[in-house]
């Protein structure tokens, strides 16, 4: 593992280079560290470049970490969970942050949720997250079958029911069938709002992008506006997730 502490300036810079974790940090002027988790990318063996950089920067206000999982293991290769933690340690320490704040997409959602359970996050916003790509616990989806193959241990085989109450959670799933097979099974607790964006599918991030949504829906998370998030999302057609659009024999099941 190598670590560079930070510095003044704008530039991005890789500070972890040791594979499976590939980590970059983009300096800002605030207090709060918003760390941005890559999905599987377009790619199945180069590190995924940084994802929601100028969004989660918020015009420089914000210093950003990016973290990739090039083994695209959904936090399962050895020793990932342990290196992250240590590098966003370290880098909250160098920066000074007072807040903490996960975003990720897909894959990336399901890192930044998960690791809500060895980092004090105080915000946490997943855009079209999994619940898990263990086949005992998803056993309808067969996207990501190459990468799934590959983990041979399931060091994390999917969110727990019971995700912890400090975080703030904003959680944005579409009502694709494939992405309610993750959305009937997302946990259920005060601290979390979850919603559901009819007529948009896997790609809803990149949607939303060009609809000039998506940056007003990050910023109202990074600094846990909940009415204002609820607002944007209903701008863009989407709603809370009501208990009726669950499947009780598909949530039990997970």
């Amino acid at each position: 593992m190598v670590f560079l502490p930070a510095r003044q300036g704008h530039e991005l810079r890789a500070v972890v280079t040791r594979a499976p974790l590939h980590a970059h940090f983009q300096p800002g002027t605030g207090k709060t560290l918003v760390v941005s988790f890559a999905g599987v990318g377009h790619s199945r063996t180069a590190p995924q470049p940084p994802e929601f950089r100028a969004i989660a920067s918020q015009r420089g206000e914000n210093p950003v970490l990016f973290i990739a999982d090039s083994a695209r293991s959904w936090l399962n290769a050895p020793g990932l969970i342990g290196a992250i933690s240590l590098t966003i340690e370290r880098t909250q320490a160098e920066t000074g942050a007072e807040r903490l704040v996960g975003i990720g997409n897909s894959m990336g959602g399901f890192m930044a949720l998960e690791m809500t359970r060895h980092l004090p996050f105080d915000v946490v916003c997943a855009i079209s997250p999994q619940v898990s790509v263990h086949p005992d616990h998803v056993p309808e989806e067969h996207r990501w079958r190459f990468l799934r193959n590959r983990i041979g241990n399931y060091r994390v085989p999917k969110l727990g029911k019971h995700l912890p109450h400090d975080p703030q959670i904003f959680a944005l799933h579409a009502d694709h069938p494939d992405e309610m097979i993750h959305a009937r099974r997302f946990p259920i607790a005060p601290n979390i709002a979850h919603f559901l964006l009819p007529g948009y599918d896997h790609g809803m991030a990149r949607q939303l992008k060009s609809e000039g949504h998506l940056r007003a829906l990050v910023g109202h998370a990074i600094r846990g506006h909940k009415r204002k998030f609820a607002l944007r999302v209903k701008a863009a057609g989407g709603r809370f997730i009501q208990r009726e659009d669950r499947n009780p024999a598909s949530s039990q099941a997970a």
